[in-house]
């Protein structure tokens, strides 16, 4: 009498394997989470850094600091934010003296959540010594 083969999948090898599959899932879904909003926040120190460059040059030939005319667009020293950028409203304002031919902010405003760290409106800072400030 010969013994009878059976042959496919059992429903309990499905069921245990979406189970190890949904949990680590679960698990890395935080971490992915964390890892998106620490790369939008670098993202952001970097677009300030760079106009900063910028703002520096500015000064060096014209003796001022420019205005941003409106968030994510300073036009006078040639940067404008890419449209999928949209995490951070950048603007570029006087800084402590009130008066752009001797001190500047350049600020990058989060919109909303966007490094998902459950706190909204947070703010980089770089002032015309290049030193950072907030919550980057």
């Amino acid at each position: 009498m010969k013994k009878k083969i059976r042959k496919g999948i059992r429903l309990v090898g499905i069921l245990l394997t979406l189970t190890i599959v949904g949990t680590i899932t679960a698990a890395m879904i935080p971490i992915y989470t964390e890892v998106v909003g620490n790369l939008r926040r670098f993202e952001a120190v970097k677009i300030i850094k760079d106009i900063w460059i910028l703002e520096q040059k500015f000064y060096e030939e014209n003796g001022f600091y420019i205005e941003s005319t409106t968030p994510n667009v300073i036009p006078r020293i040639g940067w404008k934010s890419s449209p999928h950028l949209n995490w951070y409203d950048v603007n570029v304002k006087s800084g402590v003296s009130r008066n752009l031919s001797s001190s500047m902010l350049i600020i990058a405003e989060e919109i909303g959540d966007a490094d998902n760290d459950g706190n909204t409106s947070e703010k980089i800072i770089i002032d015309q010594n290049g030193i950072l400030y907030g919550d980057y």
